[in-house]
């Protein structure tokens, strides 16, 4: 089987308001959703095998009517149209909420296309043995390393695992919930993982595993743009001559021009999509202070802040008993 297609987040049904002009409102919005068609009618004309959404198709739980209507007559169409196309569909943590009982546009949108038989919303994980993958959505309540374990103790049933889809953190800074578990990946027997949810695309090694950021389907801020979908992001200094000569060069052009210290914008503001002015914070040529947490009692202070608060009795039990799990019940 050929490499599956893959559709980095397309957050569809996000605003673009910061910097637009009052005459280009409304053609970001456009943009998404003619780019997202694009993909997904090019994967259907191309006949692939496997098309995977990494997750993020739309942009919170709970986006207008039209933007839901849309998405499913796009994956309906391109399902109809190429019966022979699986599209997977990753469940990420801008389509499900951490409000279980809340119904979001994502829950209507797998009523909408649960005719097509070809289109799969992962909103467990799953293995598709003709792939050697196994797939892993976002979920609020359980943890990516709850999730692995969870397909390693259902057992494989004679599949050889080699590759990963899902929608994980990558940074290890990042909470535990969603992080990538490359060492749990790799005891399956994977040693290649594709993800969303970061929207700026890299490759990392880790654990054995390499990892791919496929990146959001369009760059949506300023340190996104890897090159992916029609739109660049630019930071410019004031006295870039681009500003200044660039004609219609900046037109498809998000731009982003930092001011230095006492620096003004006086120049005319050049056609593009958005216009953003920020400036350069001042290097302080003052030490540091000493700031030393010795005698800091943080946990006093917390459980005081908890008391000078109204909290229900029920909330502040469940609290207390995470103190206690957390750092002994001696804490509380």
């Amino acid at each position: 089987m050929n490499r599956p297609r893959l559709l980095g987040d397309p957050h569809l049904g996000r605003r673009f308001n910061k910097g637009i002009p009052v005459e280009r409102r409304g053609e970001r919005e456009l943009l998404v959703l003619q780019q997202f068609k694009a993909e997904l009618t090019a994967a259907a004309a191309d006949r692939v095998e496997t098309h995977i959404c990494l997750g993020d198709l739309f942009d919170k739980p709970q986006v207008d009517y039209a933007t839901l209507i849309h998405a499913a007559c796009i994956y309906r169409d391109a399902a109809s149209n190429s019966p022979g196309t699986t599209f997977y569909i990753i469940q990420g943590n801008h389509d499900d909420s951490r409000d279980l009982a809340e119904v979001t546009a994502w829950d209507v949108f797998q009523g909408l296309i649960v005719t097509s038989p070809n289109i799969v919303c992962v909103t467990e994980p799953m293995i598709v043995p003709d792939l050697g993958a196994a797939l892993f959505p976002w979920k609020p309540d359980e943890t990516a390393v709850e999730m692995v374990g969870r397909v390693a103790m259902g057992g494989l049933y004679g599949v050889k695992l080699t590759t990963a889809y899902g929608h994980w953190d990558v940074d290890p800074r990042s909470a535990s919930h969603n992080l990538i578990p490359t060492k749990e990946l790799a005891a399956l027997g994977i040693t290649k993982a594709y993800t969303g949810h970061v929207h700026l695309p890299s490759i990392l090694k880790r654990d054995g595993i390499e990892v791919e950021v496929i990146g959001s389907m369009q760059p949506y801020a300023q340190g996104e743009d890897g090159g992916q979908g029609p739109v660049r992001y630019v930071t410019l200094s004031a006295d870039d001559q681009l500003l200044y000569s660039a004609g219609a060069m900046l037109k498809d052009c998000c731009v982003r021009v930092i001011l230095k210290p006492g620096e003004s914008w006086e120049g005319p503001i050049p056609e593009c999509r958005s216009w953003d002015i920020q400036r350069a914070r001042p290097v302080d040529a003052e030490a540091p202070a000493d700031v030393s947490m010795e005698g800091f009692d943080t946990m006093a202070v917390t459980l005081r802040a908890l008391d000078d608060h109204e909290i229900t009795p029920t909330v502040r039990q469940q609290i207390d008993g995470k103190i206690a799990e957390t750092f002994g019940r001696e804490h509380v």
